[in-house]
């Protein structure tokens, strides 16, 4: 990736390589990281080993700016970095204090985790005993190019000796690795007000609003009972949480198999669902539903199927600041020949009435032109755009509908 890691101005290009360990586990064994970071001359600056036993480095992280450098910053499951090691801890053991203080073995729990500026381990702890930074929230594209990172933190509503299966959320914002002044936002309400935001499917939310950002918040998704899916859905800029049971269309002839994508605005919110042979737009707001047929009857395995499927914004022609939600797929069997889109119609009431693959999106390539990889965004204002290659120049489409 490119990224201004040092905080010089100028852009590095950062390598990443995932080293496992242990040959017979593969992906599921011990792994560790390797970075190469590159200057825009493509000279190697700097290489850097992590690999710490108290917490390894997922494969999805963020950067946080340490002192004027970004660093990866991440949530999960690990040990506790001590910050004070007693010195009855090293006695009689091999190593420096350090390599102790890094191989001590306390307990497993959910924690914010970062690279100081030296590429080693650090922690930002929760703001009291009986809160937790559960999550990372997708920030704007002004907090993400100042490194400045917004986490989601629960409160347990009952007593250590007795917690609570019940929690309040407030967000923050972290920099420079400290944890900023908490903002409160509404909680669930009955009869949901029990959630579980760890052990679940999280990903981020694109906005519907042109003066937005690309990315609104976070949504957190799920298989309930009855083959209903759940979804919490975090509006940062409004800190709002909407929380639904999902179900298909057709109840009891159909499954509601999985969430793919996540769509919110002030006046806009919905996600799409992917079902046995469906696919299904949800307005949350109206609780209304629209679905086309998948045409799954291909050659494309089931798991490549849906992630043929990628999230995308179309801009609103009609309704002035908004956007549409919509969902990016190729055509025919080159994977690259063609492309279209899939988005539901709102009525001037902002109803949703049918889901529709526009003409006017429906893009093939001519002779000579070849198609990037999938759509570019071009800003708050253009939104997305399809670039083809043709010959010695770059013809670029505005996907609006």
């Amino acid at each position: 990736m490119r990224l201004d890691i040092d905080g010089d101005g100028k852009s590095e290009y950062i390598f990443g390589v995932i080293e496992y360990l242990d040959k017979e586990r593969g992906i599921y064994g011990d792994y560790r990281n390797h970075f190469y970071i590159f200057d825009n001359q493509m000279n190697l600056k700097k290489y850097v080993i992590y690999d710490d036993k108290r917490s390894a480095l997922p494969y999805t992280f963020y950067w946080m700016k340490v002192n004027g450098k970004m660093r990866p910053a991440w949530v999960t499951n690990g040990r506790e970095v001590q910050k004070k090691v007693d010195v009855t801890d090293v006695w009689g053991a091999d190593g420096s204090p350090d390599d102790v203080a890094n191989n001590m073995s306390t307990p497993k729990d959910l924690h914010f985790y970062y690279l100081n500026e030296d590429f080693k381990l650090a922690q930002i702890d929760a703001p009291s005993a009986d809160q937790r930074i559960v999550d990372i929230i997708q920030s704007s594209s002004a907090d993400t190019m100042n490194g400045v990172l917004n986490v989601l933190i629960a409160k347990n509503l009952g007593t250590q000796l007795k917690p609570s299966y019940i929690s309040d959320f407030s967000v923050a914002k972290v920099q420079n690795g400290l944890l900023g002044q908490q903002k409160s936002i509404n909680n669930l309400g009955d009869p949901m007000e029990y959630r579980n935001l760890v052990d679940t499917f999280a990903d981020k939310t694109m906005s519907l609003s042109s003066e937005a950002t690309e990315f609104r918040g976070m949504m957190w998704y799920g298989l309930d009972a009855h083959q209903q899916q759940r979804v919490t859905m975090l509006d940062l800029e409004r800190g709002e949480l909407t929380d639904k049971l999902i179900t298909s269309q057709r109840q009891f002839t159909d499954n509601a198999l999985l969430i793919k994508a996540g769509f919110q605005s002030a006046q806009r919110k919905g996600i799409f669902l992917i079902t046995n042979s469906e696919l299904e737009y949800h307005d949350l707001k109206t609780d209304q539903v629209v679905s086309t047929s998948l045409n799954r009857y291909s050659f494309f395995g089931d798991a490549n199927f849906v992630e043929l499927y990628f999230p995308i914004t179309l801009t609103d022609r009609i309704a002035a600041g908004q956007k549409l939600p919509a969902l990016f797929t190729t055509e025919q069997s080159g994977l690259s020949k063609g492309i279209r889109l899939l988005t539901p119609v709102y009525t001037a009431a902002g109803r949703i009435e049918k889901m529709v693959s526009p003409a006017r999106l429906r893009l093939k390539a001519e002779t000579g032109c070849k198609p990037l990889d999938a759509p570019v965004y071009l800003g708050d204002a253009q939104g997305f755009a399809m670039d083809y290659q043709c010959s010695t120049k770059i013809i670029r489409f505005l996907l609006k509908y």
